[in-house]
């Protein structure tokens, strides 16, 4: 788990915004996002697959002939 340390004549708007970050940077909120409810595997390898295809789409649409 993220912490940050507050100084005494430090702002807690400051704290809570480096704290923000750090949770962002580990991944935090997406792990929290991705556990709040129950997804079959069936449907994340769905959801996994289409995003592939999305990718590689994308990428082959500005490769140059």
């Amino acid at each position: 788990m993220s912490g940050v340390r507050i100084r005494v004549e430090g702002s807690i708007d400051r704290a809570l915004k480096h704290f923000k970050q750090k949770c962002i940077d580990a991944n935090i909120f997406n792990e929290l996002k991705r556990v709040a409810y129950f997804e079959k595997p069936s449907a994340i390898k769905r959801k996994d697959n289409q995003r592939k295809l999305r990718t590689s789409q994308k990428f082959s649409k500005h490769r140059p002939k």
